[in-house]
């Protein structure tokens, strides 16, 4: 009391501070002598030198380090020993094959090998310590029987084999069925029946050609393989060849070249077609393919085809004026035939004597139709039926053509009148008979089928342009028309 009596409030505050941080300082210090005399415990049951005591925490990490890398690696990591057991294996590895790891550690890792692959595997595991480490690509079976390409790096280290791999199944089947490809290509490119040749666009040297080239030419590829045109080739077919590629190159696109002789091993000259294209190699190289079909037979048929063509159209042409000058022959005295049978009609013959004459008449405007067919028919067989330029007068011609009719049209107590444009001129250039034809049908199918009434046949101008005349032909009737 008396002390405290004589301190201030200040110096008792400071008093305390002391005393709170000697109480911290005893209480540290502690700790440090407690964590000191453990590290020479294990110091002395490890035996380890001096040296080695400063280490031993950060060893603690680094081996933690490791595991945590071995946990998260995406390549298989795996520790085998000298009996071929696997004593780890890291978490890729296991979910790759699909076993846990007590299943892995379990059995021999021949078993998960593929049965083609353990004794290449067994020759590696069996390195001896000191050896450096050595690659290797192998398979293994996983758990659902999928089977996996591994690319493995080994080295071994005492008892222990360790190792790092990747799945390489995607590559290797991609690579497969590349070789495939390949393999198909080469298969059909060989059994082509057409000349295949491969060039490198810089040299013009072949680089490969298939069996049936080397079949026509009567040589080994090994003879056409690495040498150019014109060490295989006749020189005129050659420098043909030559040529052709330099323009399909120049062109830089698909190309056909024209038909030439080459003669073959048998000695017989055969013509071939050849069609060229580029292609361009990732590397930068370019190469000429070149396809050379025979086409020799192609062209003994197509020739015996335009012999045979030339000589039907000659047949039909000669048929067709055959009929032509036979159809003039027959019509002038079927037409004098008509021109009596009118006048007879007119001549006051009995009834008995006008029905013979009505057949006669009737009989011949049959055969002047069924005339002027066939030499239609025949002109267009041969390809002649074409539009004449003649001169004509139209207004002759309606008057020519409605006469055949006029007796056929009294029969029947019909009238038939023919008008003709005054402004049309008297004299036409063209095909009269085409147009006289077209009346003809059109007036013969009026008075058919038109019982009672008038048919009335008109030409109109309807335009004159640049000397040409636009005329309209029209056959007017009081029957039902055509349908």
């Amino acid at each position: 009391m008396l002390i405290a009596g004589s301190l201030s409030a200040f110096e008792v505050l400071s008093l305390i501070c002391v005393l709170v941080a000697s109480a911290l300082a005893y209480v540290v210090l502690r700790k440090v002598f407690a964590r000191a005399r453990r590290a020479d415990e294990h110091r002395n049951e490890l035996k380890l030198p001096e040296e080695t005591q400063e280490p031993i925490i950060s060893g603690q990490v680094l081996e933690f380090s490791a595991e945590l890398f071995f946990r998260l690696s995406a390549d298989f990591l795996v520790i085998a020993n000298s009996n071929g057991f696997f004593q780890k294996v890291s978490p890729a590895f296991v979910n790759a094959l699909g076993y846990t790891e007590t299943e892995l550690r379990s059995q021999p890792l021949h078993n998960f090998v593929h049965p083609d692959d353990v004794q290449s595997t067994s020759e590696v595991i069996d390195l001896h310590e000191g050896m450096t480490s050595k690659e290797l690509t192998n398979r293994y079976i996983a758990k659902d029987g999928r089977v996996l390409w591994l690319s493995w790096r080994w080295t071994v280290q005492g008892d222990f084999t360790y190792a790092v791999a990747r799945d390489i199944t995607k590559e290797r089947d991609a690579s497969r069925r590349a070789d495939e490809s390949s393999a198909l290509a080469n298969l059909i490119i060989e059994n082509m029946p057409v000349l295949f040749s491969m060039k490198d666009a810089s040299t013009g040297k072949y680089l490969k050609v298939n069996r049936t080239t080397c079949k026509v030419l009567g040589r080994e590829p090994s003879e056409i393989i690495g040498k150019a045109a014109t060490d295989v080739l006749p020189p005129a077919v050659a420098h043909d060849v030559i040529s052709a590629d330099h323009d399909a190159l120049l062109d830089s696109a698909d190309s056909s070249s024209g038909r030439r002789v080459l003669t073959t091993k048998s000695g017989d000259g055969r013509v071939y077609r050849s069609r060229r294209f580029i292609i361009r190699a990732p590397e930068g190289r370019h190469h000429l393919i070149t396809l050379s079909e025979d086409v020799s037979d192609l062209n003994r048929a197509q020739d015996a085809l335009l012999s045979a063509k030339l000589n039907a159209e000659k047949l039909a042409s000669e048929r067709a004026d055959f009929l032509n000058h036979m159809s003039h022959e027959i019509r002038n005295p079927l037409n004098g035939m008509m021109s009596t049978a009118l006048l007879l009609e007119d001549s006051g013959l009995s009834e008995q004597q006008q029905k013979l004459v009505s057949i006669m008449r009737k009989s011949g405007a049959r055969l002047i139709e069924i005339t002027s067919d066939i030499l239609d028919l025949s002109k267009m067989e041969a390809s002649k039926l074409k539009l004449e330029a003649e001169p004509f007068h139209l207004l002759e011609l309606i008057e020519s053509e409605t006469d055949l009719f006029s007796a056929l049209a009294r029969e029947k107590s019909l009238s038939l009148m023919s008008y003709v444009d005054p402004n049309i001129p008297a004299r036409l250039i063209g095909d009269a008979g085409r147009i006289g034809q077209v009346l003809i049908n059109l007036i013969a199918n009026a008075i058919k089928f038109t019982e009672r009434g008038s048919i009335f046949v008109r030409a109109v101008l309807q335009a004159e342009i640049e000397g040409s005349a636009i005329i309209k032909f029209s056959v007017n009737d009081t029957g039902p028309g055509m349908s």
